[in-house]
């Protein structure tokens, strides 16, 4: 038979523990009470992703990745698309700027433009510049039409 006094010996052990529990219990409460925690709002959605200005063949001309503004042809025709903040987004010069509303709620244009005969028409521009020692000049592309669907200006954005 085991002896009956082993477990009235451990009950001091056992109160002690059931103190220790209430009383940090208790000071939790009291914890939470002085300093409630703070309920964060929710943050703001993000807004959509700008727009983009595309060539008539499909060519990026003004997007954004990663939430910067990317112009991949370079300065091509940069006196048309313009340029916006770089903290904001906002549009402040050429496309950019005329079309910001819409291309800040995210809606995407496609344009007459054609890279190559961009291309054709700032090289063309470039190398007259440089044979007549000009700082700045215009070229026009003209169609069968008599309409103007390319021009380049120098210098560049």
């Amino acid at each position: 038979m085991v002896p009956v006094t082993a477990g009235r010996e451990r009950v001091h052990l056992v109160v002690l523990g059931f103190l220790a529990y209430v009383a940090l219990l208790a000071l939790g409460v009291y914890t939470l009470a002085l300093h409630p925690p703070r309920i964060q709002p929710a943050p703001p959605p993000p807004p959509p992703p700008r727009g983009g200005l595309y060539a008539a063949d499909g060519t990026p001309l003004a997007l954004t990745l990663e939430g910067k503004r990317l112009h991949p042809l370079g300065r091509s025709a940069s006196q048309l698309l313009g340029f916006g903040e770089r903290a904001s987004g906002r549009g402040l010069e050429g496309l950019e700027r005329d079309l910001n509303a819409s291309l800040s709620e995210g809606r995407s244009y496609t344009l007459t433009l054609e890279p190559f005969v961009q291309a054709l028409a700032e090289r063309a521009l470039w190398r007259g510049l440089k044979e007549s020692r000009a700082d700045y000049g215009s070229a026009v592309v003209m169609d069968a039409e008599g309409r103007l669907p390319r021009r380049g200006q120098r210098p560049p954005l």
